[in-house]
C-alpha cells in the first residue's frame, strides 16, 4: 500500500493544523541539516498536552510564546510528553515544565540518558568519543572537526526536569476523550516512546517510523559493542500489529 501525505503544506511558524479530532501539528526549526521537527498538540479536556518540544533556543522559545498565545483557545498546557532524549525533541521540556507548573511524562531510560548527556563534557568524554570515532576508521580530519564540536548537546538542552511521570510498554495514557497506548522502541534511541490511539487510528510515531528516511542508527562510544540496528529491526515488530489504515505521525 503507498503512502499518502494528507496535507500539501505543513504548519507556518506559530501556528497549527488539526490533522485529527483534538490533535493538532506544529512546526519549529532546527539549526541542523534537518531544518524542523513536527510536535503535537493533544487536545487534554481543560488544556492542551504537548508531545516533543523542539531545541532549547531563544528563537524556538519564541514561537512557542506565539504558540500559546494564539493557538491554545485561552486553554493551559497539563502535561509534557517526550518520545526521546534528542536534543531536537527534550530541548525545551525543563523551560516548558517550569513556565507551565505541569509535569513531564517520559521513559525511565530518556530520562535518565538525557541526564547523563548533559553532563557528558570535559577531556575524559571528549577523548572517549574520539577513541571511538578513530577506531571505527575516522580520519585525522575528521577527528579534528569533531574535537572542535565536542558535545554540542547541553547549548541544545539548557534544562531538564528534575523528575517525571514513567511511561512503559503497553501503558494507556489517557489524554482528554483519548486513550494512547505505549509502544517502545529501540536502536535510535534507549527507549523510545510512540503513542497509538485505537479509537482516533492515530499513531504518534517520533522517530521510530519516519516517511522518507530511516531514522538514525548509531553505535555509541559507551556501548562500542552494541548492535542497535537489531534492536531496530525488533523494535519494528512491534507495530504490525496496527495495520492499515492508520495516520502516522512522525
Amino acid at each position: 500500500m503507498a503512502i499518502a501525505h494528507p496535507w500539501k503544506d505543513a504548519p507556518a511558524p506559530a501556528t497549527t493544523i488539526e490533522v485529527a479530532p483534538g490533535v493538532r501539528w506544529l512546526r519549529m526549526p532546527l539549526p541542523f541539516q534537518l531544518d524542523h521537527i513536527n510536535q503535537w498538540l493533544l487536545d487534554d479536556g481543560d488544556g492542551w498536552a504537548i508531545v516533543d518540544t523542539g531545541v532549547g533556543l531563544p528563537d524556538v522559545r519564541a514561537l512557542w510564546e506565539r504558540i500559546f498565545a494564539g493557538e491554545l483557545d485561552g486553554r493551559p498546557v497539563t502535561r509534557v510528553l517526550l518520545t526521546h532524549f534528542h536534543p531536537d525533541h527534550i530541548g525545551n521540556a525543563g523551560w516548558l515544565t517550569e513556565r507551565w507548573g505541569v509535569d513531564f511524562w517520559c521513559t525511565q531510560a530518556e530520562f535518565l540518558i538525557a541526564h547523563v548527556a548533559v553532563q557528558a563534557t570535559g577531556p575524559r568524554h571528549a577523548d572517549a568519543r574520539l577513541r571511538h570515532f578513530r577506531r571505527n576508521g575516522c580520519d585525522e580530519a575528521a577527528l579534528a572537526s569533531l574535537a572542535r564540536r565536542g558535545n554540542h548537546y547541553p547549548g541544545l538542552v539548557p534544562s531538564l526536569p528534575g523528575e517525571f511521570r514513567c511511561l512503559r510498554e503497553g501503558d494507556g495514557v489517557v489524554i482528554g476523550a483519548h486513550e494512547w497506548e505505549v509502544i517502545v522502541g529501540r536502536g535510535h534511541a534507549p527507549e523510545h516512546a510512540a503513542l497509538w490511539c485505537e479509537r482516533a487510528g492515530v499513531l504518534i510515531s517520533g522517530d521510530q517510523v519516519l516517511p522518507k528516511i530511516t531514522t538514525n542508527i548509531s553505535v555509541w562510544p559507551d556501548q562500542p559493542l552494541g548492535n542497535p540496528l537489531a534492536l531496530y529491526l525488533e523494535s519494528l515488530e512491534r507495530f504490525r500489529a496496527i495495520g492499515a489504515p492508520v495516520l502516522v505521525l512522525p
